[in-house]
């Protein structure tokens, strides 16, 4: 019987001063009110190119990939329907605690500020881990880029993300060389 997989590999671009900190376990989590997945140590999954990519053009010459193996235990993994119908219920209770408290809710924008399906999933993980549940990673599909040509919607920079909030779901990590 065929059965879905249980753990993935994702791929980190940094600077290679960063590298020896990873190796050694220190992995920070992205806490930024824009993130699309929420907090979380951020990793394309399956795509070294995406993640050397990115790290070429923000650190140019100093750049590195980190590999790592992620167990998905624990994952919301935006793929599958109830952890979509998950999220959209949290939006809903979100929203509604927004305005009941006086604050304006998150937005998200075109510019690709995630901010508010960050907030909802931070809250939505806050409020799942005071009843017990552990989300320790959350997993997704971003469409992002030009079509590959005309008349596609294939687009060139999509990919599969996934955010690390729990550190003990990496079971293994190591620099690539190129």
């Amino acid at each position: 019987m065929i059965e879905l997989p249980t753990e993935v590999i994702g791929f980190h671009g940094t600077n290679s001063a960063a590298v020896a900190r990873l190796l050694a376990g220190e992995i920070g989590q992205s806490d930024q009110h824009f993130e699309w997945l929420g907090t979380g140590f951020y990793l394309w999954q399956d795509s070294p190119w995406r993640a050397q990519a990115w790290a070429v053009d923000r650190f140019g010459d100093n750049a590195a990939v980190v590999a790592a193996r992620v167990s998905l235990a624990g994952c919301a993994d935006l793929l599958n329907p109830y952890w979509q119908r998950e999220l959209a219920g949290a939006d809903d209770q979100y929203f509604a605690e927004c305005l009941a408290d006086g604050r304006v809710p998150a937005q998200n924008r075109p510019s690709g500020n995630r901010a508010r399906d960050c907030a909802v999933i931070n809250w939505y993980c806050e409020r799942a881990g005071g009843e017990g549940l552990q989300i320790s990673s959350v997993r997704a599909i971003f469409e992002e880029g030009e079509p590959i040509f005309e008349a596609s919607a294939i687009r060139a920079l999509s990919h599969m993300q996934i955010a690390v909030r729990d550190r003990s779901v990496i079971l293994e990590i190591e620099e690539m060389s190129w």
